[in-house]
């Protein structure tokens, strides 16, 4: 049996569910299978409490008396995932698998580092590169020899092209373009739908066609 723990409530969870029945329905071996334990959250107030199925099991100090091997993702914000994940204990019961969904679309010579969430119809080209913890969403595209750091959230529909580079917890709208050759800074946001044709600082947010900072 697989364990996994959730860092941080939300409604996500349910696609969380789809992408591991998608994993383990792949299996070859019919007694492998996984347990969702629970969430873990830095609100101490939601302990105990039911969220979209799932016990709020406690807050990261869990980890301290956890006695069991566990897979421990997330897909919060990717501000609050670095966060989190660095404050994480170092322990051999501790694990971060990648969680790909069965649809995506994966080129044999693309790096993908740990942790990562990849969803539904997720395409990543030849060459690219992906970090640690990061989330790509619903259909994103990364293209050819893209690098995509740590911590990031690309979220549904967003299409990075080829040789652009997006740094460490970024965050990439719903159905925005970069197009090729363009670095997005870190902790930056790229708002829904934008088409970015120049680099962006660290620490903005740009929006609109074409990306404009705020």
């Amino acid at each position: 049996m697989d364990n996994y723990i959730i860092l941080g409530v939300g409604k996500y969870i349910a696609n969380i569910e789809e992408i591991l029945e998608s994993i383990y329905e792949k299996e070859s071996s019919s007694t492998r299978d996984y347990k969702i334990l629970g969430f873990i959250d830095s609100d101490t107030e939601k302990k105990g409490k039911n969220y979209y199925g799932y016990e709020v099991v406690g807050d990261i100090n869990w980890f301290e008396t956890n006695q069991l091997k566990v897979n421990v993702i997330s897909f919060i914000n990717p501000i609050g995932r670095q966060e989190i994940f660095s404050n994480l204990p170092k322990n051999d019961l501790i694990h971060f698998p990648n969680l790909i969904h069965s649809s995506a679309i994966i080129s044999k010579k693309a790096e993908i580092g740990i942790g990562n969430i990849i969803a539904q119809g997720a395409v990543i080209a030849p060459y690219a590169k992906i970090g640690n913890h990061n989330h790509l969403n619903y259909s994103v595209i990364v293209g050819h020899h893209c690098q995509i750091d740590n911590y990031t959230t690309l979220n549904g529909g967003a299409h990075v092209a080829g040789s652009s580079h997006i740094k460490e917890a970024a965050f990439i709208g719903p159905g925005a373009v970069v197009i090729d050759n363009i670095t997005i800074g870190e902790r930056s946001k790229i708002g829904a739908n934008a088409v970015v044709r120049k680099d962006v600082p660290n620490d903005v947010t740009a929006v609109g066609v074409p990306a404009k900072i705020l």
